[in-house]
């Protein structure tokens, strides 16, 4: 097992006691990432899908590991969505019935007239700004009423259309992580370079096929199978990334219960990378090391961005566990 890590010494050289809270540390907090598969068996029938409760997705983890020092910016967001809907008179009705409180016959034929009776004013206008609209059509005259606006003329108000916010559903968690990496020594760069590879190949997929080319086992085959189209005729998902904040030693031990399902902050499900973005100008001018070795990545400074989404929407059991 591989760990990249970054930085690779902490960033004051001493630690002046535990209980001073203004004190530094000898210790970093790290935002860990780590990829992992999920395990696809052809022989087996079974939804994959991570966002269904208790549905155990088996998946291979990654045997390496990035711990990159927290970013500048650390930062969650909850974002339930929600949509007006105007229920309307009938609309409470209907409600109630779905509700339940239509079971008995007499109570529902009650309920059916005093809705019918709450509604009929606004039927009645609304027949009388029809007529008004066929009558203006009639005579090729302007005009375009409806309910609301013949009772706004003629009694200064409008029907109440029972607005509701009706919850919709609650949006996937993004993350957005912000780092400047800036190489204090070529091993430093070394670390740095890693890190990038590492994070780049599992966010895009895996190009291949099958080697008989009929990998659906329906008897579609590209090129007699051998072809280059049958060769690439899939792309494998990218891999999913656990992430976690921890605080690491000097000596690369990790805090109290980092290694479980523990985490500083707050938790985070399993995610998806949506997005890298390398810059290697981050000061707005180009720089580089004297030495080159091979094609890594040798400048002095860099900034990344990474964009994750989570596989699953929060609730609150999540909230209760740290999520």
């Amino acid at each position: 097992m591989s760990v990249y890590r970054y930085p690779l010494r902490p960033p004051v050289p001493t630690s002046q006691g535990d209980y001073d809270a203004n004190a530094p540390t000898e210790a970093t907090d790290y935002l860990m990432l780590r990829r992992s598969r999920i395990v696809y068996n052809d022989n087996e029938s079974k939804y994959y899908g991570e966002n269904l409760p208790d549905n155990n997705v088996e998946r291979n983890l990654n045997s390496d590991a990035v711990y990159l020092a927290m970013p500048n910016q650390l930062q969650t967001s909850y974002s339930p969505a929600y949509r007006q809907v105007d229920v309307g008179v009938a609309g409470i009705f209907a409600a109630q019935q779905v509700g339940g409180a239509g079971n008995d016959l007499n109570d529902m034929a009650t309920q059916l007239q005093s809705a019918a009776q709450a509604a009929l004013p606004e039927v009645a206008v609304s027949a009388i700004a029809s007529a008004a609209n066929a009558a203006n059509s009639a005579l090729g005259l302007q005009g375009n009423l409806d309910a609301n606006s013949l009772l706004a003329l003629a009694k200064g108000k409008v029907f109440n259309p029972f607005s509701e916010q009706i919850f919709s559903n609650m949006a996937f968690r993004t993350h957005q992580f912000s780092f400047k990496l800036m190489s204090r020594s070529m091993e430093e760069a070394r670390e740095i370079n890693n890190i990038i590879n590492y994070i780049k190949m599992g966010a895009v997929p895996i190009l291949g096929g099958n080697a008989s080319g009929d990998a659906l086992g329906d008897g579609l085959t590209l090129g007699g199978g051998s072809g280059v189209a049958s060769r690439n005729r899939f792309m494998e998902v990218p891999d999913k990334f656990e992430l976690k904040f921890v605080r690491m030693s000097p000596e690369g031990t990790l805090s109290e219960g980092a290694d479980g399902l523990g985490s500083m902050h707050f938790k985070i499900h399993t995610s998806v990378c949506t997005g890298v973005q390398v810059n290697y100008t981050p000061d707005g001018q180009y720089s580089s090391f004297k030495n080159i070795e091979g094609n890594m990545v040798q400048v002095p400074a860099l900034q990344m961005s990474l964009s994750f989404t989570e596989t699953r929407m929060i609730t609150q059991g999540d909230i209760n566990r740290g999520f």
